[in-house]
């Protein structure tokens, strides 16, 4: 199921290390691939849903505020097996669709 949302990251790894989130709607040739977001034009490519985060040493806990993305899949770049003490995504979904609860 195709969602919109934002996430939340929870993750110790090395301090100064700066790892790219690229949030996207399809796997291409192993990769999270924007291709199907309408916004994308050549001189964007690898910046549309894309965060960076440079690590502290210590536990972070990340979540982007002010923006949502359309995502069913997260690609953690420049962080190889082993180079993270731990890693703990969820994913918030965004909706408009909630329970009614009262009426005019």
């Amino acid at each position: 199921m195709d969602s919109a949302g934002t996430y939340n990251l929870k993750i110790k790894g090395e301090k100064g290390k700066t790892i790219k989130l690229q949030c996207g709607e399809i796997i291409l040739n192993g990769h999270v691939d924007d291709e199907k977001i309408s916004c994308v034009s050549a001189y964007k490519k690898d910046y549309v849903q894309c965060d960076w985060l440079t690590l502290s040493g210590n536990l972070d806990e990340f979540e982007p505020r002010f923006s949502y993305k359309g995502m069913r899949f997260i690609e953690v770049f420049n962080l190889t097996d082993g180079e993270a003490e731990s890693l703990d995504f969820t994913f918030i979904e965004l909706t408009t669709l909630n329970d009614v609860n009262g009426e005019f």
